[in-house]
């Protein structure tokens, strides 16, 4: 990815990465801790996004199953900590974050 970005300067080609994708074939569509932490580091450099998908259960199901996300940065998280008593806006349990 960063050589795709220094090259990608080098033509003065302005556009930049913005997501990744990967596939969990037969395990559905979600973030391994590995995920968690590549898509953390990588939002730390814009809005980045990743996506899953699980074909098997694509072909299976005649649909496809794909997965959309981001991570919550660590400021989000610190603020939000001391709301676990259901006062908070976060949707996804503290601990889940």
């Amino acid at each position: 990815m960063v050589a795709h970005l220094d090259d990608s300067e080098q033509v003065n080609r302005p556009e930049n990465l913005v997501g990744w994708y990967h596939s969990h074939p037969g395990y559905g569509c979600w973030l391994s801790g590995i995920d968690v932490t590549t898509q953390s580091m990588l939002q730390k450099q814009g809005p980045w996004v990743a996506i899953v998908i699980d074909p098997k259960r694509t072909m299976s199901a005649g649909k496809v199953e794909i997965g959309c996300f981001r991570t919550y940065s660590d400021e989000y998280i610190k603020a939000h900590e001391g709301a676990a008593n259901g006062s908070s806006s976060v949707s996804v349990p503290i601990e889940k974050i």
